[in-house]
């Protein structure tokens, strides 16, 4: 099969009903992934899909990622974007957002106007070039805008169009990543539980790791990936604690562990079929994590 994120069909800031999502993309399956904002409706933490981010770290949290040679991770790591423009390197501080920051990078997925404010510059970039020096309200296609303080302009005075521009992931480990969401909390890594749990309960607020919930578990086993749905909020079970979660998957050979977002936005779908959700839950989110069945030329490749 072939895994990766998939944003809402109306970009960020919108939500798309799970079932929908992997219909639309011709998927055969797929898990919620990414905690959101539930006012603003923007995925919180790293999104990144075919090698290009589509969403800053939000730090501290543990992630799944698929590597370019194929291979998963769970657990924590540190990935900063970096943004290169002629000669000139930027750690990039938001993607997609509608947070404030020195350089924010805006795609297409974008679903708002781009914020245009006179203490920033801005630029277009497409194929790794820079097309069009000033502000654009949104990104077209492949193209991306960047939006920089003014206090950097005295290193970009000499920029023109057609110069090079390209941005990177820059993980503090070595991998390569392809495809990326991050979640939490992190359950158990080489068949244990974690040895600083206290501390990665306390990381989210609301009582999210010790109430009993619905959870979405991203897990490996025998070399395999495991997608898991536990329900919860409804006459049979409320759900599971962060440590009815650990004792489940360890007493079941489970490898590496990760929550994604739970709750009312916990669900699975499988050909058509929604699982999970509740009366509570409207199946609807900004990042999917989607299922395709490879062709057979795929797989000879």
């Amino acid at each position: 099969v072939t895994i990766k994120p998939v944003v809402s069909g109306n970009g960020f800031g919108t939500i798309e009903r799970l079932d929908e999502m992997v219909k639309r993309v011709e998927g055969i399956a797929g898990i919620n992934g990414n905690y959101f904002d539930p006012v603003t409706k923007f995925p919180i933490g790293l999104v990144v899909i075919d090698g290009k981010p589509y969403s800053a770290m939000f730090g501290g949290r543990p992630v799944f990622a698929i590597t370019e040679d194929n291979r998963v991770f769970i657990g924590r790591i540190i990935v900063d974007v970096t943004l290169m423009m002629r000669d000139v390197l930027f750690l990039v501080k938001g993607i997609n957002t509608l947070g404030e920051g020195e350089v924010l990078v805006y795609t297409r997925e974008f679903s708002k106007e781009i914020p245009e404010k006179d203490d920033r510059i801005y630029f277009v970039v497409k194929d790794s070039k820079v097309s069009q020096i000033g502000y654009k309200s949104r990104a077209e296609d492949s193209e991306y805008v960047v939006s920089i303080s003014k206090k950097y302009e005295k290193y970009l005075s000499d920029l023109k169009e057609g110069d090079g521009a390209y941005l990177s992931l820059q993980p503090n480990i070595p991998l390569r990543i392809k495809q990326a969401v991050e979640g939490g909390p992190l359950l158990i890594q080489n068949g244990a539980p974690i040895p600083d749990a206290w501390e990665e309960k306390a990381r989210y607020g609301g009582g999210i790791a010790y109430a009993k919930a619905p959870r979405t578990v991203i897990a490996t086993k025998d070399g395999k990936l495991w997608f898991i749905v536990f329900e919860g909020y409804n006459h049979i079970t409320r759900g599971l604690t962060y440590d009815e979660l650990v004792d489940f998957l360890v007493s079941r050979g489970f490898e590496d562990a990760m929550c994604v977002d739970g709750g009312s936005s916990s669900v699975m779908a499988v050909a058509g079929s929604l699982f999970g959700r509740t009366e509570n839950s409207t199946a609807a989110i900004p990042v999917g994590i989607v299922v395709w069945e490879k062709k057979k030329t795929e797989v000879g490749e």
